[in-house]
């Protein structure tokens, strides 16, 4: 078990015997249904890959899905998440509010606060680009043979600049 997550083991095993690839989708760590934190921190997703190696998961069928999303809730007396949206927007918001995005060095995250017109404080936790080159980091330091992301077009777009092959 991870987290209150438990790994399905035999049913992925099995499956990967006959498939050519296993995507986990390894986000949606933090949400509606948790206090404020990162949408898949590094400690998490590497707790979730190393679950389904032990459980005999081939890492060259092994891809990690990364989630390019933003969550936000409202925090003081309220303490309630509010939004479930994308990493795209989740900049916009910061840009528009003057918000500082500040990276958190051990679930290699990235958040930040503003207050809304209401004068209440938010914290939205979002997958940047920062956040996809740790994970990316972490699928080559495991040898697997890439990420997938969950949708394109709402991501930051310095992500692509990660994935960008150096000479």
């Amino acid at each position: 078990e991870i987290e209150g997550r438990t790994f399905r083991g035999i049913h992925e095993l099995a499956a990967s015997r006959y498939a050519d690839r296993i995507e986990l989708e390894a986000y949606e760590e933090s949400g509606a249904w948790t206090d404020p934190g990162p949408i898949a921190s590094i400690g998490w997703v590497e707790a979730i890959l190393e679950s389904a190696i032990k459980e005999g998961v081939p890492k060259d069928k092994l891809f990690v899905g990364t989630s390019h999303s933003a969550h936000d809730w409202i925090r003081g007396s309220e303490n309630r998440f509010v939004n479930d949206g994308t990493a795209r927007l989740a900049l916009e918001l910061a840009s528009r509010t003057g918000a500082t995005i500040e990276w958190d060095d051990d679930s290699q995250a990235s958040h930040f606060t503003y207050r809304d017109r209401h004068g209440r404080t938010h914290i939205v936790w979002l997958e940047d680009a920062p956040s996809f080159r740790a994970k990316l980091e972490l699928a080559k330091s495991y040898g697997l043979p890439g990420l997938f992301i969950w949708y394109i077009g709402e991501e930051d777009p310095k992500i692509w600049e990660a994935l960008q092959v150096k000479e």
